[in-house]
């Protein structure tokens, strides 16, 4: 209780309204008072959710009517262009402070029970996490099939990817990227994972190669600078928590040192959360040698399996099943 009341004293709240048996905040806000700004909700499992909205109570009772079990509220006023940041900030510090939040985007992890637990237990994911390629190898999940017209829809991308003359460094890199950062690839392949070949996306500045996504980012990019076909660059998405898990500035030194090539940009992706950090290479070699690095690969590693315990693909559609077969059956390979 203690630890409950200085948390949303630091997050700038009044002090949290038993709720149990309101349908409606009116007693709380009243009808004419501004109702725009940021809401905490504290649910009967001491989570808690951090939300905005123009017309918080009325949100409110959306709430109530998907869950039975809040017990708390508060809200603090915040002017409407203010929401986005001050939304942030405040997920952000909750998360500092260690409150469990339900929150799926902008947080690093996701508390509780989850959709991948159905696919991946809870058990699994904690030895995946200690050694992903050996429990990739180990698992064994059979291949995925796809329907033939799924096939053909990316089948003129793909043969067009095969030309290129960078295609077998680009393979390489991929098929390293899924045997050590991607749960269980077989299992959830297309589902919680896709992959794309040669894209539109930033087609006018640096055109994708390739492409894999999770939940609603791509996590590892290969492509070129407009206009060099033949060379290529990239990025891969990591969690800056892990990477740099005491986040000073010995370890940005240190890992400077490894890669002087490589770029360390801040991440803006709403589902990696605040501890998020995209590490851009400039070149093919550059970029091969990033995810073959064991602190690169764990950072990833964590990041993704906080990515789909949070979501699916949304990219699953576009996902190319021929460049994916080419990279998921030599997880076996050593």
């Amino acid at each position: 209780m203690e630890n409950k009341e200085i948390w949303v004293q630091s997050l700038g709240y009044p002090p949290l309204k038993p709720v149990t048996s309101l349908q409606t905040t009116a007693r709380l806000i009243g009808r004419a008072k501004r109702r725009c700004g940021i809401y905490l909700i504290e649910f009967a499992d001491s989570t808690f959710y951090i939300g905005q909205s123009v017309d918080v109570r009325s949100r409110f009772g959306q709430h109530r009517r998907m869950h039975g079990n809040i017990v708390g509220f508060t809200f603090s006023r915040v002017a409407r262009k203010n929401l986005n940041v001050e939304e942030q900030r405040r997920i952000r510090a909750a998360e500092d402070l260690g409150m469990k939040l339900s929150n799926i985007v902008h947080v690093s992890k996701i508390n509780g029970q989850t959709k991948l637990d159905m696919v991946i237990s809870q058990e699994e994911q904690e030895r995946w996490l200690l050694n992903p390629e050996m429990e990739n190898q180990l698992d064994q999940s059979p291949k995925k099939e796809f329907p033939e017209e799924f096939v053909q829809r990316t089948r003129g991308r793909y043969a067009k990817f095969q030309e290129h003359d960078k295609s077998g460094i680009i393979l390489e890199i991929l098929r390293k990227y899924l045997k050590n950062c991607v749960p269980m690839p077989r299992r959830t392949e297309q589902s919680l994972w896709s992959m794309s070949c040669m894209p539109s996306t930033n087609s006018f500045f640096q055109p994708r190669l390739a492409v894999i996504n999770m939940a609603v980012m791509e996590v590892l990019v290969v492509a070129y600078p407009k206009g060099s076909n033949n060379k290529l660059c990239g990025h891969v998405n990591v969690a800056s928590d892990v990477l740099f898990p005491r986040g000073g500035l010995i370890e940005r030194l240190r890992f400077r040192l490894s890669f002087p090539l490589v770029r360390i940009a801040k991440g803006e992706y709403k589902d990696a959360g605040q501890h998020q950090v995209k590490l851009i290479a400039l070149s093919a070699n550059g970029l091969l040698k990033l995810i073959r690095d064991e602190r690169v690969q764990k950072a990833a590693a964590h990041l993704n399996l906080r990515l789909m315990r949070k979501r699916g693909t949304i990219y699953a559609k576009y996902h190319c099943s021929e460049l994916a077969a080419q990279c998921v059956p030599k997880l076996n390979d050593r």
